[in-house]
């Protein structure tokens, strides 16, 4: 009986020896658990903020998108919630620097620094508790192996075992879906970064064409004996090549400000057959045919802001479109129309729906030749300003591009600054 009794006790006690050692090892488990959470969650916070830092800044420089932005925003949000879920939890000796964290993670717009000094003082109190809880484990390991025998075999190691290695895996899987999820991020910056060189490139292009042009027919006309039929054509490419010149640093120039609204608009009375006359008469001198309508028509906008829409689609005509353009006028009470057509092939099937969208090209060249890719773009954008619009259409053979315009001014749906100057 006394034996009986003893090894009731020794079993009770090494029952009891497993319970409370396996109970130490869920409560280290579900703390290692939390800690590994909170390195990796505080990790892609960093990132996430980090990302959305770079896209305000690309575009604040007109060189992403605010969708592409409110993405990143949301991409920071999303993950700094994650670890303010995680916050309640928080040990004592690790509640300040999650604070702190979070508090710099809050700050809008990400404050980059400020962050990734928060998350350095953060990371390595977090590595330390990782590190203890896991000896603390083995430990625990250790013990149990010793109190107990073929119950230490079937509690201690396989089912604790088992646990430690499903959460081990669901930790390793969290680690891939988060490295994924960075690289894919990192695959969007190195993208951004690919096509502001695409158009860095492409505009330097672009602009060597016309100087070269330029400054190779100034040099001849220099170096030769006086001829006046030889020097108006030299003289005449020049002039071209001046305008085209002129017209992408134009485009350029206007499309920054379309982006941090400081374009200013000047709105008046304008008599549009004189103005449309005129530039229609500099492109005759170029060599292209351009047949303007004798109609009459007026509107209230900006005389220089509708010659450059003017310019910019009558450039697209000559250079891309056919041999024959026309200039016509309709409209009603409220609008005033201008249809520039031609008889080119008009707009490729691939291209249309993002002709009016900036730096827009086929992909066989590095931008659309002797353009930006921003004409279409400023146009409309221009346009609308002066509560307009620019549209496409392709109808009986023809390449049409129309202007509306208002004939009295109601109100443009773009904000406009005062105060800015025009280029």
């Amino acid at each position: 009986m006394s034996l009986a009794v003893s090894a009731a006790l020794i079993t009770i006690t090494v029952l009891f020896t497993n319970v409370t050692t396996a109970s130490r090892i869920a409560r280290n488990a579900e703390q290692l658990h939390w800690s590994n959470a909170a390195l990796g969650t505080a990790a892609l916070a960093r990132a996430a903020a980090g990302q959305a830092a770079l896209f305000i800044d690309l575009a604040d420089r007109g060189l992403a998108s605010t969708e592409a932005v409110a993405v990143a925003t949301d991409e920071l949000k999303a993950t700094t919630g994650a670890l303010e879920d995680l916050a309640p939890n928080a040990p004592p000796d690790i509640a300040a620097e999650l604070t702190s964290l979070l508090g710099a993670l809050r700050t809008e717009p990400p404050d980059v620094d400020r962050i990734d000094m928060s998350y350095r003082s953060l990371a390595p109190l977090l590595i330390g508790r990782i590190g203890d809880l896991e000896e603390s484990i083995a430990s625990s390991d250790r013990v149990a192996d010793i109190a107990s025998g073929a119950i230490r075999l079937l509690v201690i190691l396989i089912i604790p075992a088992v646990a430690i290695l499903a959460y081990r895996r669901r930790a390793s899987a969290q680690l891939r879906a988060a490295e994924i999820r960075l690289d894919s991020q990192l695959e969007a910056e190195r993208e951004i970064s690919r096509a502001k060189d695409r158009f860095i490139a492409g505009m330097s292009h672009e602009m060597r064409t016309p100087l070269t042009g330029i400054s190779g027919f100034s040099e001849v006309l220099l170096d030769s004996p006086p001829d006046s039929t030889i020097d108006r054509e030299y003289v005449g490419v020049i002039y071209a090549e001046a305008v085209d010149l002129a017209r992408m640093v134009d485009d350029f120039i206007v499309a920054a400000r379309l982006e941090d609204g400081g374009l200013a608009i000047e709105r008046k009375q304008v008599e549009l057959s004189g103005l449309v006359g005129s530039v229609a008469e500099s492109f005759r001198r170029r060599g292209a045919e351009v047949r303007v309508s004798k109609e009459q028509a007026t509107a209230e906008c900006d005389p220089g802001r509708t010659r450059q829409i003017l310019v910019n689609l009558l450039a697209n005509a000559h250079q891309h479109g056919g041999s024959h353009i026309s200039v016509e006028f309709d409209g009603d009470e409220l609008t005033s129309s201008i249809w520039v057509r031609d008889d080119g092939h008009g707009v490729a099937p691939d291209v249309e729906p993002r002709l009016f969208t900036r730096f827009v090209n086929d992909e066989t060249t590095v931008l659309t030749a002797g353009t930006l890719g921003l004409g279409t773009w400023v146009a409309r954008e221009l346009a609308r300003v002066m509560g307009g619009e620019v549209t496409y259409e392709r109808v009986d053979g023809l390449t049409s591009f129309r202007v509306d315009l208002p004939r009295v001014h109601v109100g443009a749906p773009h904000a406009i600054s005062k105060g800015s100057t025009q280029p």
